[in-house]
């Protein structure tokens, strides 16, 4: 069966722009709760997509970032804890270029919160949340 297409040149050109947008390049892949170096500058993409999860593989998760060097990021991740509490972990990363560095120091403390009953205790020793992929696009 045989089609006719007719298209612009504009049209083509903006179905290309939009495919290109789209293609993914993966910039690391492993798994770390410290710095990440990225294979690429992140100021060649427009997007950043950012895998990441908690504890033993625990509530997988990804971010999509617009724009994405020279941005902070803070990454969290809500999960069930021993005894019937909730357990929030949460870190803050800075894009720049082809690095992705954990904050530390200053009001931003990476770690967890444990809420239990009315209990609520914290944990602010470093990163727990875990980045296993970063994906650029366009």
């Amino acid at each position: 069966m045989a089609y006719n297409l007719t298209i612009t040149g504009a049209e083509l050109q903006a179905l290309l722009n939009f495919t290109e947008t789209k293609v993914e390049t993966t910039l690391f892949s492993g798994d770390t709760t410290g710095d990440i170096t990225l294979s690429e500058s992140a100021a060649n993409f427009s997007e950043l997509v950012v895998y990441y999860e908690g504890y033993q593989t625990n509530c997988p998760q990804t971010m999509t970032i617009y724009a994405p060097n020279g941005k902070r990021i803070n990454l969290a991740v809500v999960e069930d804890s021993a005894g019937g509490g909730t357990r929030v972990r949460r870190t803050a990363y800075d894009i720049s270029g082809t690095s992705m560095a954990v904050v530390t120091g200053g009001s931003i403390a990476a770690g967890f919160t444990l809420l239990n009953g009315t209990a609520v205790s914290q944990t602010l020793t470093g990163n727990v949340i875990h980045v296993t992929k970063v994906v650029g696009r366009g």
